[in-house]
């Protein structure tokens, strides 16, 4: 097997944590993938290995008719093989197997380069690679280069814990978490005649005005879970030109899971006693699965279609947990 200290020619220092590959089901390359014309050829390992990956851990199986046949690996930027890998057919017909650490580009990929001959096998495997420890993208050891205030966290992929980007932590104990979910717009406009005559009016659409949404996940009156969890949800908004006859009427939130529903007598309700206008202030703590959507609904019953939805609705919604 190569020595280990040929990973050093990453020429990045000395500071590297192995990654095994776990169980992969067969070959990564076999005969039929490679160009065999002894010309170095790019072998592209980025679908395999992370992209913080400086070097791999090749296995590979040749077998050919002749002896002296040969596959080589190397560093893409580097001229020879000498720091990379070999592999010789020693005699006819005779499997011959060995291991190699190359080390890779930023983009994960190596070269190879095969005798000019139809070979009866080939068989290139990767399994494993090298990261860089000790920075904010790869494991987090004693000499981790870790921000100011941020925290760690596991990934349960190949790094197992790393910086964490956006939750930061202040000296007096502030936690700010700049990637939580969290929205809230307005009304772009007054709604008109919408509802009155049982007209169940959803609040969507083109008409609304973001005034934040992080994570961007409100679109056109329609929230949609980023992440399943609890979801502080609220709204205020205002009813024009109820008459009379509209003495029923309900208003909540509607989500994929279940609605949210509350009951009134508009005409009753209007303020001051004699007009035709009432105010809403809703706020539920809803339960939303991934994917899951909410929206607003407005319904006024028993008269015409007359009532509108005011300018100044607003609804806002963070991920509690």
């Amino acid at each position: 097997m190569t020595q280990l200290s040929n990973l050093f020619n990453t020429g990045k220092g000395s500071n590297y944590r192995y990654c095994d590959r776990g169980d992969p089901s067969g070959f990564d390359w076999e005969v039929g993938d490679l160009t065999t014309d002894a010309s170095y050829h790019d072998l592209d390992c980025s679908s395999i290995a992370p992209s913080d990956a400086v070097a791999l851990i090749i296995r590979c199986q040749i077998k050919d008719d002749a002896a002296s046949k040969y596959v080589l690996f190397k560093n893409k930027d580097n001229t020879n093989y000498y720091t990379g890998g070999a592999i010789w057919t020693q005699v006819a017909n005779v499997i011959v197997e060995d291991v190699f650490i190359v080390s890779c580009d930023e983009n994960q990929i190596i070269q190879y380069m095969a005798s000019n001959t139809t070979f009866t096998s080939i068989n290139i495997s990767i399994i494993g690679w090298y990261i860089e420890s000790g920075t904010s993208g790869g494991d987090v050891l004693s000499n981790a280069d870790i921000g100011d205030n941020n925290l760690v966290r596991g990934d349960g992929g190949t790094k197992h814990i790393q910086q964490c980007a956006t939750i930061t932590v202040s000296d007096n104990g502030e936690m700010v978490n700049t990637g939580q979910p969290l929205f809230m717009v307005t009304l772009s406009g007054h709604q008109e005649n919408v509802t009155g005559d049982a007209t169940e009016y959803s609040v969507t659409g083109a008409i609304f005005t973001e005034i934040y949404d992080v994570g961007n996940n409100f679109s056109n009156g329609t929230f949609t879970a980023p992440v399943t969890g609890k979801y502080l949800i609220s709204g205020i908004f205002s009813i024009f030109g109820v008459g009379a006859a509209h003495v029923r009427g309900y208003y909540g939130f509607v989500t994929s899971n279940r609605n949210y529903t509350w009951y009134c007598n508009p005409h009753n309700m209007a303020y001051p006693s004699g007009s035709n206008n009432l105010s809403f202030n809703i706020s539920q703590i809803v339960d939303m699965d991934e994917n899951d959507t909410l929206y607003l609904r407005i319904t006024v019953y028993d008269g015409t279609k007359i009532v509108d939805i005011d300018a100044g609705t607003i609804i806002s919604g963070a991920l509690l947990f």
